[in-house]
């Protein structure tokens, strides 16, 4: 295989993680692919997704360590109860974290994973989960990170009344503060 792939539209869409690794060692993308997974794992952009499944639970891990955004599809169901597998996930592709079982999509850990990968999730996320502030501020902290204005209206309509009065919160809002 080589670094011919490079070449081809599809190394595009692989995560730059990756693409690093795979310029340092050439050898790296053959590792991955020996991993068992289908080389459409790597896309990161859903039209590209393949429909691979890798069965492997430790080559999972090691894809998702490397950045590879691996579609829930793609994890077969044995695996679907595995918490550790699946904040793994949801940190590495925030929107992942609606095909997870619901049980999980509810827990903190997995609200702020799927955050930090998809800052628009909590305008999503039910108003039970909007009422926590620690949710509430990473969230904002995340939006802040991003440093654009665009959207903040968004997110401060699905922040309920109660936080918004939160002297903390009101302090991480000020450089939104007049915006439109």
């Amino acid at each position: 295989m080589g670094l011919n792939i490079k070449h081809s539209s599809c190394y595009q869409h692989i995560p730059n993680a990756l693409r690093e690794e795979i310029k340092k060692d050439p050898g790296t993308l053959q590792q991955v692919l020996q991993l068992g997974a289908d080389f459409g794992t790597f896309y990161t952009r859903k039209e590209y997704r393949g429909t691979g499944v890798c069965t492997d639970r430790e080559r999972i891990i090691q894809l998702l360590d490397l950045g590879i955004k691996i579609h829930p599809s793609n994890i077969p169901e044995a695996f679907h109860s595995d918490e550790a597998l699946l904040l793994k996930l949801v940190k590495n592709e925030g929107g992942s974290i609606r095909n997870i079982p619901e049980s999980l999509q509810n827990k903190e850990e997995f609200i702020l994973a799927a955050i930090s990968s998809w800052r628009h999730y909590f305008e999503k996320l039910s108003p039970k989960h909007r009422k926590n502030k620690k949710i509430a501020v990473f969230a904002i902290n995340k939006y802040k990170e991003e440093s654009s204005n665009w959207g903040i209206d968004e997110i401060l309509k699905s922040i309920p009344k109660a936080l918004l009065e939160d002297p903390e919160i009101q302090e991480l809002l000020k450089p939104f503060q007049g915006t439109d």
